[in-house]
């Protein structure tokens, strides 16, 4: 085998190997985990905060967030095929979702649920726990 022959194949070895590394990276990097989008709107777009922090339209949302409006803005939460829920004005809810459905802990204001596959499980500041289906609302007080 002379020297040109021996620089090809190990040449082509490593590609080989650079190749299938990066490939398993990209693999490796993908996540299983569900994200919705905020859509705000009113007045006030910039009134309305995730987990503490201010948001504006197109925002993910992760499970287990907490989304505050504030006066003259409301948001839209889609979670595409899981479902969509709308939070009113002066609205603060903490938001958990997976594949299987939504729930959550409406601590002020109130919320409609736009669509769902699954009923909505809401739990209201008095303890009391609701199951909203598509067009159905609740606010923190407990009335439905």
């Amino acid at each position: 085998m002379n020297s040109k022959e021996l620089r090809s194949k190990a040449l082509s070895l490593c590609l080989i190997v650079a190749t299938i590394a990066t490939y398993s990276m990209v693999a490796l990097a993908g996540t299983d985990r569900v994200a919705g989008e905020l859509l705000i709107n009113g007045n006030n777009i910039n009134g309305v905060t995730v987990n503490g922090e201010s948001a504006q339209s197109g925002r993910s949302i992760f499970s287990s967030s907490t989304i505050a409006t504030a006066d003259n803005s409301d948001a839209t939460v889609n979670l595409g095929k899981i479902g969509n829920i709308k939070l009113a004005a002066n609205t603060t809810l903490a938001l958990s979702f997976s594949d299987q459905g939504i729930s959550g802990e409406l601590l002020s204001g109130s919320i409609t649920v736009l669509d769902s596959a699954n009923a909505v499980s809401v739990k209201l500041v008095n303890g009391e726990v609701l199951k909203l289906n598509a067009g159905e609302s609740a606010n923190a007080a407990g009335s439905a």
